[in-house]
């Protein structure tokens, strides 16, 4: 689920945009939601905005509750933390994503944000990345897998990973 980032960058016309009347993301919101069926979540993409932007962002995050829907949350908030997880009611299942994995990046450099991603795991028993299926990207991560020590950790899906109230 697209959030319009600033700069706005043209995530397309479903988007929500925050700075839209609520009757308008909502409308919005399910519309998105309407187009799939079979789904345990939502991922949202985007953002670098402010508090006020948290604020109007409440219903949303309040509407994937009441569906009973999972937040993966790879936003960005103008100071820090994660934008829909901060909209978020205590009790809606939710993760961030810990580390997304640049595209345009170099084999070394993707190698090194997986390797980012064991030590965050190491350090906090969880960590989540997101990454687009790109050959390359997809290249890399089956190399990463193959030299993963099985005996300290597990790969497992992010609804295997949520948490509520005060978690990621």
């Amino acid at each position: 689920m697209p959030l319009k980032p600033s700069p706005p960058d043209d995530l397309g016309p479903a988007a929500l945009r925050p700075a839209a009347d609520a009757t308008q993301t909502m409308r919005q919101l399910a519309t998105d939601l309407g187009r799939f069926t079979g789904y345990v979540g939502v991922l949202t993409v985007g953002g670098a905005a402010s508090g006020e932007v948290v604020e109007l962002l409440r219903p949303v995050a309040t509407a994937l509750q009441d569906r009973g829907l999972l937040l993966a949350d790879a936003t960005v908030a103008g100071n820090g933390g994660h934008l829909m997880i901060r909209a978020a009611p205590d009790d809606l299942q939710r993760r961030a994503i810990d580390v997304v994995i640049d595209p345009d990046a170099s084999a070394a450099a993707m190698m090194d944000q997986l390797d980012g991603l064991l030590s965050l795991a190491s350090q906090r028993s969880v960590a989540v990345a997101l990454g687009r299926p790109t050959p390359l990207i997809l290249l890399q991560v089956r190399s990463f897998l193959a030299r993963l020590d099985e005996a300290r950790y597990v790969v497992a899906p992010v609804s295997a990973v949520t948490a509520t109230g005060n978690g990621p």
